[in-house]
């Protein structure tokens, strides 16, 4: 379950392909369709002069004229819808490059079409519908404002008790004295 503090684009995120070296990759080729926002993406995808991965996701995106990138960190190429919220909407690769690339349902891509901004009553009723195996609830970074964290307070204070909720802020008004406008002095109303 992601939280989204706004509406976000569609991906579809491909399985690794951390044990591909780049011998691997340049012998790929095939036709690749993915559908993207309700209209298929095709193109032929033949990666034999590929230098790199992200070379080979510029390839890729040129051939299916879409965003594709490689990110380094899941390893995986990942396809972009251009739109975000609820009109942005992926599906599953197909055709014969699509398990080489780990963008087919087979190979274990993932399509990620939560693109609408989350309530936190409705992202936290999905975790406790999936599981109520935590006690602890908190956030890290700046990726939750003030808004965000007073909602997740009000969501577990409407709990009885049942799970802590640590605020994690960097606001530095926190440390001015007699300000009202952090979280701290919202609790203490």
């Amino acid at each position: 379950v992601r939280y989204n503090p706004a509406d976000t684009a569609a991906k579809l995120i491909g399985a690794s392909r951390k044990s591909l070296d780049l011998a691997d990759l340049q012998a790929i080729t095939g036709d690749l369709t993915i559908i993207i926002d309700g209209t298929p993406k095709t193109g032929s995808v033949d990666l034999s002069s590929a230098t790199s991965f992200s070379d080979a996701a510029f390839s890729i995106g040129t051939a299916l004229t879409a965003d594709v990138e490689f990110d380094t960190q899941l390893q995986s190429f990942i396809a972009k819808s251009a739109t975000v919220g609820a009109s942005s909407s992926v599906a599953y690769a197909t055709g014969t490059a699509a398990d080489a690339l780990g963008l087919s349902q087979d190979a274990g891509a993932v399509a990620d079409n939560h693109t609408a901004a989350s309530a936190v009553d409705t992202v936290m009723d999905v975790v406790t519908g999936y599981t109520l195996n935590f006690a602890v609830i908190t956030t890290i970074g700046a990726s939750f404002d003030l808004t965000a964290h007073k909602a997740f307070a009000k969501w577990n204070s409407k709990q009885l008790s049942r799970y802590w909720f640590v605020q994690y802020g960097m606001e530095p008004t926190a440390l001015i004295a007699g300000n009202n406008n952090c979280f701290g002095s919202w609790l203490k109303e």
